[in-house]
């Protein structure tokens, strides 16, 4: 089965809109890779208020993986330099100390089309970006869209 891995920021995007993409390219699967997915400053796009939407309007599975977030003080380091090489050094570190394809793995196993989430509203200087080229390094058929 090949697997499409999205990878989509809401910064910037009204939630209609975010509903429209996620159920325009067949999204069966979102994985909120967020450190706070709670954080109030979250607004419509708070865990406890998004995944009803996702799950309950949409039909679409909403996990939170707490492994796929950077550690707060990767996250600490980068707003204090703005160096992002250097998060992306430490970030890469991180994830390949953690056990990313298994857990991969196991959210694929059911499911072929899967979307990352974050906040950024592109995934230049983004997590979420750094997450699926990791993934696509350990899993080379996977393709990856950035929506």
């Amino acid at each position: 089965m090949s697997i499409k891995l999205f990878t989509i920021g809401y910064g910037k995007k009204p939630l209609d809109l975010f509903c429209t993409i996620i159920q325009g390219n067949g999204i069966r699967k979102i994985i909120d890779t967020r450190q706070n997915p709670n954080f109030i400053g979250s607004g419509e796009y708070r865990a406890s208020k998004l995944r009803p939407i996702v799950e309950e309007k949409l039909g679409i599975e909403y996990q939170q993986i707490k492994e796929f977030a950077p550690t707060s003080k990767i996250r600490r380091n980068f707003r204090q330099t703005s160096d992002w090489t250097g998060y992306v050094q430490e970030y890469t570190l991180l994830l390949r100390s953690r056990p990313i394809p298994e857990i991969f793995d196991q959210i694929t196993a059911d499911c072929n089309r899967i979307c990352l989430l974050c906040a950024e509203a592109t995934p230049e200087e983004c997590h979420r970006r750094l997450v699926a080229e990791y993934l696509k390094s350990v899993r080379p058929d996977l393709e990856i869209i950035h929506l």
